[in-house]
């Protein structure tokens, strides 16, 4: 084993044994059962995980897109755990569902105009969100465009899960590398001339990111998409593919690239990028809020250990984590 390599456990092996049950189970039932299954799981999980269910609470009436009816935060919060379950459904019967043909017919493409006129011969810095099914959209685009597709992926605790996980990403032009990789690969394939898929919607350590503003609070957002952008000069597409029915239909949906002239402050520009791309995220999820996962711990200034207090966006600087 080599010193990179995470060790498995025998609580990694159940977890993996677990897993290829509901795998094979999942396959099994058509799809119509599937999707119900999906829902009452998301149902159950809403009333017996109480941390993050309150967590997926707070957060949506922290981003006031209710405003602040209680009721309201808390129907979206349960509608999003059901959408968190009919995704890992869709996962598990990936391997059915997801046959080029069939991306074809239940994909509607509705990016802007640019985007459809430029995206099968440009390359883009793809950043997308924990929103619909990220997971099928690499494929998507890959198949709708007919270009090779780099995706980062954060491993998993579980490395045979990961593995798995990993394995079953790739296909159609779609490529994943890991997370802990670094920015070197994403540039070398942007220098290629080929695009590369983020999925940038979480919290960045202090290290990582800039702080910047999210449904209006603060929050800190990854650097890397800004970065590579401006050292490259390629476009940033942001999209998502929502969910449409419990039938596998989905909708792609993108605004229009963002392109930034350089003023040669790079905190600053880096702070632009970041934002620009943090708003459009913003807006993608205001067209389908009870697919986002609300529990993701997004924000600075709820549900941290330490009180916020504004401090000067840092790409690689020493302001406290506030975790």
């Amino acid at each position: 084993m080599s010193s990179g390599q995470k060790k498995i456990t025998l609580k990694n092996r159940i977890e993996y044994g677990i897993f290829l049950f509901m795998l094979g189970s999942a396959r099994l039932m058509p799809l119509k059962l599937a999707y119900f299954l999906a829902e009452l799981g998301g149902s159950l999980l809403f009333i017996v995980d109480l941390k993050h269910r309150n967590r997926a609470i707070q957060h949506v009436l922290h981003s006031g897109i209710v405003g602040k009816d209680k009721e309201k935060a808390k129907e979206m919060a349960y509608k999003s755990f059901q959408n968190m379950c009919k995704y890992f459904t869709e996962l598990l019967k990936m391997p059915q569902l997801a046959d080029e043909e069939t991306i074809r017919k239940k994909i509607k493409v509705s990016w802007c105009q640019e985007l459809k006129d430029t995206v099968k011969d440009q390359p883009y810095i793809i950043i997308t969100a924990h929103c619909g099914n990220w997971e099928l959209a690499g494929f998507a685009y890959s198949i709708h465009t007919g270009r090779t597709l780099l995706s980062a992926m954060r491993d998993l605790d579980n490395p045979l899960l990961s593995k798995y996980i990993a394995e079953n990403r790739i296909g159609w032009g779609h490529r994943v590398f890991s997370r802990n990789e670094g920015i070197k690969p994403m540039l070398l394939e942007l220098k290629k001339n080929q695009s590369i898929a983020i999925v940038a919607d979480q919290h960045a350590g202090t290290n990582e990111g800039v702080e910047v503003e999210f449904f209006g609070k603060p929050a800190r957002a990854h650097a890397s998409p800004a970065s590579l952008h401006l050292k490259t000069g390629i476009p940033i597409m942001v999209t998502i593919l929502k969910r449409l029915d419990n039938d596998f239909n989905f909708e792609f949906l993108g605004f229009e690239p963002i392109r930034y002239t350089p003023t040669g402050d790079k905190k600053a520009d880096i702070q632009k990028v970041t934002q620009l791309y943090t708003d459009q995220i913003e807006k993608l999820i205001r067209l389908a809020p009870e697919q986002w996962l609300w529990p993701h711990r997004r924000w600075l200034d709820i549900n941290r250990k330490t009180p916020y207090v504004k401090k000067d966006s840092k790409v690689n600087g020493t302001e406290n984590e506030n975790t």
